[in-house]
């Protein structure tokens, strides 16, 4: 599997908004703070919004914001909204096909098990939980100097 940069760049544009202390922050900001491209990230906003998960306001205070609390959001929930379902499709095999047994047995030990995990994980992982690990990467960078 594969992260689109639409996904990699709406997780880094909604990791910010999360740990943003302003209400509604522009875009621009957005764009600049994570070196996403302005346009680009318009059409990450634009379908993040018709996925739910922001609202936007017009104006000179305007932005976006998220939708909800980021406890609240998944990064399976964000990934079908970006992407698309995420897991790795079923290949089809005729019954009479010679290569059934085998495409069965690839698809049982492999595909469905990786498809369990990937689930598991993507359903557990909050935007919150990835916010936290942001603010706390930032908080290990900070170098102390003494005179």
């Amino acid at each position: 599997m594969q992260l689109s940069k639409k996904s990699r760049y709406g997780f880094r544009a909604l990791i910010d908004l999360s740990i943003s202390d302003k209400k509604y922050m522009s875009l621009s900001s957005i764009a600049e703070r994570n070196e996403i491209p302005l346009q680009f990230l318009e059409q990450v906003f634009g379908t993040l919004r018709r996925g739910g998960l922001v609202v936007g306001l017009k104006g000179s205070q305007g932005g976006y914001k998220l939708s909800r609390a980021p406890k609240k959001i998944t990064a399976a929930e964000i990934l079908e909204v970006l992407d698309g379902p995420y897991l790795i499709d079923r290949e089809e095999v005729s019954l009479d096909s010679s290569c059934r047994g085998i495409a069965e047995s690839v698809q049982s030990l492999l595909i469905d098990k990786l498809n369990q995990q990937l689930d598991y994980v993507l359903k557990n992982l909050t935007l919150a939980d990835m916010a936290e690990r942001c603010l706390a990467n930032e908080k290990d960078n900070q170098h102390m100097y003494y005179i």
